[in-house]
């Protein structure tokens, strides 16, 4: 399997404080990762299912030093990032083609369907408790005849 790394961003972005003070030191970074493909090749970003920020293959969360990996074949590019969403099951993976055109999203559907269960359970054991809670301090106030 070939594969490179091409940085994202022609640049670091600016600091905090070079956007507060407006200086010409404040200039953003360009993307620059789709001038170093070539016809017949893949790219694969990598992103939280959560948030939609940057992540590396490794899982870890960056910005500037965001990297993408470039295959010779379509492939290639699912089999990696297969391997990635097994190991980090909160990546995304999204593959483009030489012309920057999102060809294809792989993801770890059943760690990301079991999070979603987790949670809308947890949503609605809150919701249950919150309204039994209600339906009882309610019961009790109309059983002793006052009123709201």
């Amino acid at each position: 399997m070939t594969m490179r790394e091409v940085r994202i961003y022609d640049g670091p972005f600016p600091t905090h404080e070079q956007i507060l003070s407006g200086g010409p030191n404040a200039i953003f970074p360009k993307e620059s990762w789709l001038q170093h493909m070539h016809p017949g090749e893949f790219a694969v970003r990598y992103k939280d299912f959560k948030t939609g920020l940057a992540r590396n293959p490794a899982g870890e969360p960056v910005q500037s030093s965001e990297i993408c990996c470039i295959f010779d074949s379509l492939e290639e590019a699912r089999e990696d990032s297969k391997r990635v969403t097994a190991e980090h099951w909160a990546v995304r993976c999204f593959i483009y083609d030489c012309t920057g055109l999102q060809v294809e999203a792989v993801s770890n559907n059943r760690q990301v369907n079991k999070f979603a269960a987790v949670t809308y359970a947890g949503i609605l054991l809150w919701v249950g408790i919150f309204t039994f809670a209600g339906m009882g301090s309610y019961g009790c106030c109309t059983a002793q005849r006052c009123s709201f």
